[in-house]
């Protein structure tokens, strides 16, 4: 990895992104792939070559389900909710709870938003910007 990933954890380097509004992801200098979820080697070519970019926040949702009946008591009160696979323009793919609930479909367009948790952490949430 290059830069400042060299000195920091990989999960660092993405939650700080976070923190800042933005989704970051790994880009391949070897064969051009984009990596998420973060990690240490290409998962296409096995390079470590890898730099951080940040992603345009903007995807389309791939796969989604309504969840009704939360897995545990932290999201019986979100419960329903959507979940999707979205898949960003830069090409990766990544699981995220979408709003508002019960509108979208597959094809729909998000954009990227992030939503400060209980516990402080900051996750990344899709918003729908175009309802098919």
């Amino acid at each position: 990895m290059r830069h400042e990933a060299k000195h920091k954890s990989v999960s660092e380097t993405y939650r700080e992104g976070l923190c800042n509004g933005k989704l970051r992801y790994q880009h391949c200098i070897n064969c051009s792939t984009a990596n998420f979820p973060p990690r240490k080697c290409c998962s296409a070519c096995q390079s470590s070559e890898l730099e951080w970019k940040d992603s345009s926040g903007q995807g389309v949702i791939h796969s989604i389900t309504t969840v009704h009946r939360a897995p545990s008591p932290k999201f019986k009160k979100k419960a329903p909710y959507d979940l999707a696979i979205v898949e960003l323009d830069e090409g990766f793919r990544i699981m995220v709870n979408v709003t508002p609930p019960m509108l979208g479909k597959i094809g729909s367009r998000i954009g990227m938003t992030f939503q400060e948790q209980a516990d402080l952490s900051i996750l990344p949430e899709a918003k729908l910007t175009a309802i098919i």
